[in-house]
């Protein structure tokens, strides 16, 4: 009966801390750019580009190879430099990788909590 009981009281515990997990997780995750690419050209060192002249900190990139389109799937962390606002650095920072040669399209996900 007691391990019944202890069994229950987990269940409670792991469900009252899941949601406070996921609020955590993506204040963790930050600010997140999605792009997919067509990697023949040479698309990365032009982001890398993008990203330092619109003021934005790489904390993360992430390349996921395409399986059927030949298309690639990159994950950027990225955070802002001191106080300016980082949704125009963002904004800044998407407007010059669209016109890269090869990529096909940016999503943007997450806020930075200053």
């Amino acid at each position: 009966m007691a391990a019944v009981i202890a069994t229950g009281l987990m269940l409670v515990i792991l469900s009252v801390m899941k949601p406070l997990e996921k609020k955590f997780f993506l204040k963790r995750r930050g600010l997140v750019i999605n792009v997919t690419a067509n990697f023949q050209e040479p698309a990365l060192a032009s982001m890398e580009s993008a990203l330092t002249s619109s003021g934005l900190r790489l904390k993360r990139l992430v390349v996921h190879r395409g399986e059927n389109s030949g298309d690639d799937q990159v994950e950027i962390a990225v955070s802002g430099k001191g106080d300016e606002n980082v949704t125009k650095m963002v904004a800044a920072f998407i407007a010059k990788v669209r016109d890269i040669p090869g990529v096909r399209e940016v999503s943007f996900e997450g806020s930075e909590d200053h």
